[in-house]
């Protein structure tokens, strides 16, 4: 029986690895945990599935919706510094 949950777990934790994968391109994790980084520029915590998302600089931050991306993206150094220092402060 232990062997069953062991071979479980191992496959919910590969399954887990592969999406996490696919969603960030290989990158390894999102930034700020998987929030929405113009959220958080806002003084907001809101969860995200990733499925929307940028990529730049080599990490990868996520929006509850396409709006939050385009603002974000208006003014992307100020949006990456900001939501840095309120995650930072979570």
């Amino acid at each position: 029986m232990r062997i069953k949950s062991i071979l479980a777990a191992s496959a919910m934790v590969l399954f887990a690895s592969t999406a996490l994968a696919q969603v960030t391109g290989g990158r390894g994790a999102p930034k700020h945990d998987g929030l929405c980084a113009f959220a958080l520029t806002q003084g907001h915590r809101v969860q995200t599935d990733c499925s929307i998302h940028l990529v730049t600089r080599g990490q990868m931050y996520c929006f509850e919706n396409q709006r939050g991306l385009s603002h974000f993206a208006t003014n992307l150094d100020e949006n990456m510094k900001t939501a840095d220092e309120v995650f930072g402060r979570m």
